[in-house]
């Protein structure tokens, strides 16, 4: 057996000498043709956006412009079979008030006519916002119970040169 320990380690260790070269072997040119082709592939992305938010903007405005045109004959749909239906969605809703005494009545109403239980179900903190206020907690020295460990991700950007 022990043998056997001794041919896997050692296998194992070769096997990292060999990723250890090919990484190293890696050249500069290497890298730099990697980084032009990203830059390609970049400029290309750029492209095609800047063409897609063109085009948007010309669909909306042909949207409304039939729209209007629709509106003017006082009708607020139009549908051709086989193309398409172009109608009016109106969507709403309320804001959360920024001043706290505007907020703290809403919630004493919320509290008062359903319970706490759902006033705390209807409490949303976005986690920009609750890892600002963690953040300043614990550089102040205080924990802050119920929070979580922190967590954070690693994302690989690219920015052209000018």
């Amino acid at each position: 057996m022990s043998n056997n320990n001794s041919l896997s380690s050692a296998a194992m260790e070769l096997e990292e000498m060999e990723q250890r070269e090919a990484v190293e072997a890696v050249s500069v040119q290497e890298l730099d043709s990697r980084l032009l082709a990203l830059k390609e592939l970049k400029d290309n992305y750029d492209s095609a956006k800047d063409v897609s938010d063109a085009l948007y903007k010309e669909f909306e405005g042909k949207k409304m412009e039939l729209f209007n045109i629709l509106q003017s004959i006082n009708r607020d749909r139009y549908q051709l079979d086989g193309v398409g239906t172009l109608y009016p969605v109106e969507r709403g809703g309320y804001k959360m008030p920024s001043e706290l005494e505007k907020k703290l009545q809403l919630f004493n109403f919320i509290q008062g006519k359903y319970g706490q239980d759902t006033l705390r179900a209807m409490l949303v903190i976005k986690d920009a916002d609750l890892s600002k206020f963690v953040k300043a907690e614990i550089e102040s020295g205080t924990q802050v119970p119920g929070v979580g460990d922190y967590v954070s991700s690693t994302q690989v950007s690219f920015r052209k040169g000018k």
